[in-house]
């Protein structure tokens, strides 16, 4: 009895997803959406952690309002980078796109209010509001981003824990700090703060993204026996 074993070679396993090729010119532009992000990370940081433009007077809501807009070009980088894959998960990153553009609609107009009357700074709930939108939204996003399974390493994780970190600071200080008084002082600048940190971390990875190797399906190639 002569036994011979051959493989039957199936066609090359099909690429689920890959590091997207860019452009220069598309490098170029995420480039500047991430340093814009990033840009609006760092006000956010000096502006409540560093108390750096308490003195500029009705100035400092001109420099809010450029926070504002820059801020969310976070999400509209991933978006251009590719870290968002299609279908359903596009349709969840919009969503978040689009809470984290309504959130810094509704900051832009707080600090336009303000600089024609600052006295409202008490008063009005669009800063606090916009706030919540965003992380909303970043948390929404950073799913998406996560469910893309496209990016690797920490940078992955950075839109979702941008947008986890706001209420997770609230959180603390509501607990242990503020006692549910907004007058009682408190670590409330520094935390806030705080969150530009992440904002640029996230810009940061943005602008240089990692990412996994291409997936291929599971049909490797079958031994096939037969007896001769």
């Amino acid at each position: 009895m002569l036994i011979e074993e051959c493989n039957l070679m199936t066609k090359p396993a099909a690429r689920i997803h890959s590091s997207p090729q860019l452009t220069n010119r598309r490098r170029r532009m995420v480039t500047g959406l991430a340093a814009l992000a990033a840009v609006g990370g760092a006000m956010l940081f000096a502006d409540l952690g560093l108390q750096a433009f308490r003195a500029l007077g009705r100035a400092y809501f001109v420099l809010a309002a450029v926070m504002a807009v820059c801020l969310p070009a976070l999400p509209v980088a991933l978006f251009a980078v590719g870290a968002v894959g299609p279908g359903w998960r596009r349709v969840v990153g919009t969503i978040g796109l689009s809470l984290v553009a309504l959130g810094a609609m509704a900051w832009l107009t707080a600090f336009i209010v303000l600089f024609q009357d600052p006295s409202a700074a008490f008063t009005q709930h669009l800063t606090p509001g916009g706030s919540l939108l965003m992380a909303i939204g970043m948390i929404v996003f950073g799913s998406a981003v996560l469910a893309s399974r496209r990016l690797a390493g920490a940078g992955r994780f950075a839109p979702l824990l941008v947008g986890l970190y706001f209420p997770t600071q609230l959180i603390i200080q509501l607990t242990f700090f503020l006692q549910g008084r907004d007058g009682t002082p408190g670590p409330n600048g520094l935390f806030l703060g705080s969150w530009g940190l992440i904002w640029i971390w996230a810009a940061w990875c943005a602008s240089r993204p990692q990412w996994n190797p291409p997936a291929q399906t599971s049909n490797a190639p079958t031994p096939v026996t037969w007896t001769a």
